[in-house]
């Protein structure tokens, strides 16, 4: 069915133009560039230095190190092509995950700054995305752990103290970037032992004592860290991987601009499972889940698909509005991949996973949803202040429903939000299953259930063709 509806604003555009306009929902290539300045917290909020609420939103690579020494793709190739709007990708933060055996095998963290983290720092900030420079460490948290941790292994395989190894790093990487605005630290991974169920280290009896533990701990260590920088943003972790979050607000570390972090994946279970532990917290404190993923193809502890758990996941992140994200991994081989590429990975070309019931489509798509247009990464898809103007958002896709039966009809609108001199050329709907349309107003229904990415894709009066995409989960 195809019926033209036009508000004044467009239908004085149209006839202006002197043609049959059709709106366009997509962000312009530029969205992503322009500074972005220091992050800092306000009660359970993430602000920059003008105030303005700060929701982070995007995706981690795999470990830049890994790239120079090992894959065909270099870190920035993949980080150009994870921040190109161009491409469909739309983060306001991008996760580096810096694991102890690249920077050992660069020669230490001064030789790993100088050959792998500053550049692609460097190129984060010419993109206008925050770079969150993460030590990748899972390990024990304590020296206890650590010792009883390498008395069950082959002396190859023992772990360093791990004070030597906390401020080996980060007396080099701290100083580093403190004066680099759109730079955040992230500690320590993932904490592991002790717990309160672990053969390793210290007796703790509740998960309350094991954050205490931690507490104690890791406080020297951001002190560390607050010296060298004191005014970078730091996300810390907690034990058992990184899944004590619900500690934070009872029991703060000591310090300014602090944001704590959480790991979620299937095997946590479903949101109303795990929401008292990574939920709750972001009341009271600053919360980035900056790390999650699934994969449906997989018997691993991320199994999962977007119908089952990406959805209920993305509704209950979105539940709260200071929370932010990072989604794992915008790559080929570190699972839950969100790439294809041939054999067993780390390899070229590489292929989106964008199937219904994949998260690589899924991870783009709501990126473009929340962050195409939108400088701050507050509100995805820019506001609507009455107008249509919404920056450098042109226009984008309203839809009467994101979830729907088998064979439900389901509303598509163009909304319009260009400025008064563009138009738009031409216009195409991809609904994900096959068939497209190319009016202002259609309807649509699916005929099997599944995960399906809308494109809305259109070109301007000024020659720019950009795609506004939306996932529809039909059961």
């Amino acid at each position: 069915m195809v019926l033209n509806r036009f508000d004044r604003r467009t239908f004085l555009k149209a006839t202006g133009a002197g043609t049959s306009a059709i709106a366009l929902g997509v962000p312009s290539a530029a969205a992503n560039n322009g500074s972005r300045s220091r992050l800092q917290t306000n009660g359970r909020w993430i602000e920059d230095t003008d105030g303005n609420t700060i929701k982070l939103r995007g995706l981690a690579i795999a470990d830049p190190g890994f790239y120079e020494l090992y894959h065909p793709k270099s870190s920035t190739e993949v980080l150009e092509w994870a921040t190109d709007p161009d491409r469909g990708w739309y983060p306001n933060v991008v996760r580096l995950p810096v694991t102890k055996d690249s920077v050992d095998e660069f020669g230490g963290p001064a030789a790993f700054v100088d050959d792998v983290l500053r550049p692609a720092v460097d190129l984060l900030e010419e993109c206008g995305v925050y770079a969150m420079v993460d030590f990748h460490l899972v390990r024990p948290y304590t020296q206890a752990a650590t010792d009883d941790y390498n008395a069950d292994v082959e002396s190859a395989n023992e772990l360093e103290p791990i004070d030597d190894v906390m401020t080996n790093f980060w007396s080099v990487v701290a100083p580093e970037f403190a004066a680099d605005e759109h730079v955040i630290y992230e500690v320590f991974n993932e904490p592991t032992y002790p717990t309160t169920w672990g053969e390793y280290g210290e007796s703790v009896d509740t998960r309350e004592d094991t954050w205490l533990l931690w507490r104690d701990v890791a406080q020297p260590w951001v002190d560390l860290i607050r010296d060298h920088a004191p005014e970078t943003a730091l996300i810390i972790g907690s034990p058992s991987w990184t899944s004590e979050t619900q500690f934070a607000p009872t029991h703060p570390f000591d310090g300014e601009s602090l944001i704590y972090a959480s790991h979620i994946y299937p095997d946590n279970g479903q949101p109303d499972e795990f929401d008292a532990e990574y939920g709750t917290p972001a009341e009271e404190v600053p919360v980035v889940c900056t790390e999650f993923g699934w994969d449906p193809d997989t018997d691993d502890h991320y199994a999962g698909t977007n119908s089952n758990w990406g959805e209920p996941v993305r509704e209950w992140i979105e539940s709260y509005e200071n929370m932010g994200w990072t989604a794992w991994c915008f790559d080929d081989s570190w699972g839950p991949a969100m790439f294809d590429s041939p054999n067993a990975g780390g390899n070229e070309p590489w292929e989106l996973k964008d199937g219904p019931e994949q998260h690589g489509g899924f991870i783009k798509s709501w990126l473009s949803e929340t962050g195409s247009g939108n400088g701050d990464g507050s509100d995805g898809g820019g506001s609507d202040d009455g107008d249509g103007d919404t920056g450098t958002l042109v226009a984008e896709q309203s839809l009467s429903t994101t979830e729907a039966s088998v064979g439900e009809t389901i509303t598509f609108e163009v909304r319009d939000t260009t400025d008064d001199d563009q138009w738009i050329d031409t216009l195409e709907w991809a609904f994900g299953d096959g068939t497209t349309d190319s009016s202002w107003w259609t309807q649509h229904a699916y005929d099997a259930v599944g995960s399906y990415t809308v494109a809305l894709t259109a070109t301007d009066n000024e020659g720019q063709t950009t795609t506004h995409e939306v996932t529809i989960a039909v059961s």
